[in-house]
């Protein structure tokens, strides 16, 4: 069978190396183009006080991954619970600054006028250095709600990166935001980290351990099978199905190739099972 998309599965004793194994089981390696001016990675740090951020030593697992192919840049945005700057030092981000690697606010850079022929926009102020020729790595959590019967990940966590600090007057039309946002930014890399999983609302602070990643060229497919994890079909979730049907990417299981070992794949199957029957 032809697939139309791939994930690999790392699922490890440490986060770097199930970060490097599942990078190994993509049938295509991924590449960075020798012009490529930065390796542009955007973390999910929503709130370093609240449960789902990405970890210290998954931020640190990715740099080491790209470390000597070229500049590295973590960038963050501000919002209202919080500056980009104290994201990143609400999970120790800064001891990056002495290997050189900068921390960028993008609420700070200088924003360009996109135009998009959007679902909700006509046109998205994109921060200048996301227009250059960079290599974007989408490093996201995983969040599952029972309650809502809902999944989000990677493509949730190109929320943060529009520019403007009040993002809260997007939230009734995000679906629409978040399709859009597809439509101009293209990840080359999209990983979701199944360290921890946030159960419900991020203020509960639920957790559970599931452990492992999902790494993939697709933000969709990658959503996709992670969704899948949690007994999500995709096609209930808008932004999954909207983005779909425009063409920008798949989102159906038969369709995505899983790259993996099979004890890994079922491992996984089964931990993310237990999440979902323990509530």
């Amino acid at each position: 069978m032809d697939f139309a998309a791939e994930v690999a599965i790392g699922k490890k004793r440490t986060v770097r190396d199930s970060l490097r194994a599942a990078l190994s089981r993509l049938s295509s390696p991924v590449t960075i183009h020798k012009n490529a001016e930065a390796v542009i990675i955007k973390p999910s740090i929503f709130d370093p006080d609240l449960a789902g951020n990405t970890s210290l030593e998954m931020l640190r697992s990715v740099v080491r991954v790209f470390s000597g192919v070229a500049p590295i840049r973590v960038v963050e945005s501000d919002n209202p619970r919080r500056s980009a700057r104290d994201a990143f030092a609400g999970i120790g981000a800064e001891v990056f600054e002495k290997d050189d690697i900068d921390l960028v606010n993008i609420s700070s850079e200088e924003l360009v006028a996109v135009p998009v022929e959007g679902s909700y926009f006509n046109e998205i102020l994109v921060p200048e250095i996301l227009l250059k020729n960079s290599f974007l790595v989408n490093l996201a959590t995983a969040k599952y709600d029972p309650d809502k019967h809902t999944y989000t990940g990677c493509v949730k966590n190109l929320f943060g990166l529009i520019a403007e600090m009040e993002k809260r007057k997007y939230h009734e039309v995000l679906d629409k935001v978040l399709v859009d946002l597809l439509r101009v930014y293209k990840p080359q890399l999209n990983i979701v980290d199944l360290t921890e999983i946030v159960i419900g609302p991020r203020l509960q602070g639920a957790k559970h351990e599931v452990g492992g990643l999902v790494v993939g060229t697709s933000p969709l497919a990658v959503d996709a099978y992670c969704a899948n994890l949690f007994g999500i079909d995709p096609n209930e979730v808008t932004y999954l199905r909207m983005a779909h049907e425009l063409g920008i990417g798949e989102i159906l299981p038969e369709r995505i190739k899983v790259s993996g070992t099979n004890h890994q794949i079922e491992q996984l199957k089964e931990q993310c099972r237990i999440v979902v029957s323990s509530r």
